[in-house]
């Protein structure tokens, strides 16, 4: 099961931006190199308050709010 679903607005702790989450895949999925799956297998797509660019991380490193 995984940890957030689409449309779940989230944040990094310590991090004041919320984000929303767009898309729910995989760490290979992402393209992320391998070496940076550290944090799991799961992770998520939203957009990037700052740039407006859509971006990827890893579920592990944010909570719901």
């Amino acid at each position: 099961m995984a940890k957030f679903e689409i449309g779940d607005k989230v944040r990094m702790p310590g991090v004041p931006f919320i984000v929303e989450v767009l898309e729910i895949g995989t760490c290979e999925e992402a393209e992320h190199d391998p070496d940076d799956c550290e944090y799991g297998g799961e992770t998520f797509r939203f957009t990037d308050p700052e740039s407006g660019e859509d971006d990827w991380m890893h579920t592990a490193e944010f909570e719901r709010v």
